[in-house]
């Protein structure tokens, strides 16, 4: 019998369990937090497409979406702060570290374009 590849609403889920469980010990601070985080990681997607294509590089829209993406990343790297944790880039898509090791919290590695 085969295994169902789970979803990545499930994926996210149990994403989620694990890191409240290990940071952040509160459900709703927690989800909060890590639905940033995807939406950060789904703009950083976006920005990447429109920033290749000579069409929609310099378009306003696509200056707005940078503009507002570094303001959500600013303001979650702060928010992360109180936990211990930052925000890193080793390619276009972000991951959630603890600030002083490279020991993962949150990654995006199952997000699916």
């Amino acid at each position: 019998m085969r295994t169902r590849k789970m979803t990545i609403a499930q994926l996210r889920e149990i994403a989620l369990e694990r890191f409240n469980s290990e940071y952040i010990k509160n459900e709703d601070k927690a989800r909060n937090i890590v639905n940033r985080f995807y939406r950060l990681a789904g703009a950083d997607d976006r920005l990447l497409i429109l920033n290749n294509d000579e069409r929609t590089a310099d378009r306003p829209y696509t200056k707005e979406l940078e503009e507002r993406t570094e303001k959500v990343l600013n303001n979650l790297r702060n928010d992360l702060k109180e936990y211990g944790l930052t925000i890193r880039y080793y390619s276009w898509l972000p991951t959630l570290e603890e600030i002083d090791t490279q020991h993962t919290a949150l990654t995006v590695w199952y997000y699916e374009r």
